[in-house]
């Protein structure tokens, strides 16, 4: 087996419809039916047979087509979300970046009225909180 052709098996079990597109599934259920080769050898089964066959291999191409647009959708679906995430990750990440410079404005503000203040630590907390208030 190929790559292209595992590959293929693959995208084909992902959408849930292998083993559609064709009588595949038809001929794996007659083969396990030992009935139905009973009832094959009456007269005028067999062209009732070959209609069956027919009427369900045309069901499940239909099955099978539209199992692939469907798989597609959700495809296309899931490559949307994941990039409207990545997106929010990026804006969130900026705004992180823009608060974390915010804070370290306010903190080396902060830090810089601290050491000229003076050592007493109730002088300190007052001016501290009156200095606070005007930023």
């Amino acid at each position: 087996m190929t790559d292209e052709m595992c590959m293929c098996a693959q995208y084909l079990q992902a959408a849930f419809v292998e083993n559609l597109n064709g009588s595949q599934l038809y001929d794996s259920m007659y083969a396990e039916d030992s009935d139905g080769h009973k009832i094959s050898k009456l007269p005028g089964v067999e062209e009732l047979l070959i209609t069956y066959k027919e009427k369900f291999t045309d069901v499940c191409l239909k099955l099978f087509e539209y199992g692939l647009q469907a798989h597609r959708e959700r495809e296309e679906e899931l490559k949307m979300f994941h990039e409207a995430l990545e997106a929010e990750k990026l804006d969130n990440r900026q705004q992180a970046a823009v608060k974390i410079d915010e804070f370290m404005v306010y903190k080396h503000k902060v830090g810089s009225f601290i050491r000229v203040s003076s050592s007493s630590s109730s002088s300190v907390i007052s001016v501290f909180y009156f200095r606070n208030k005007q930023l």
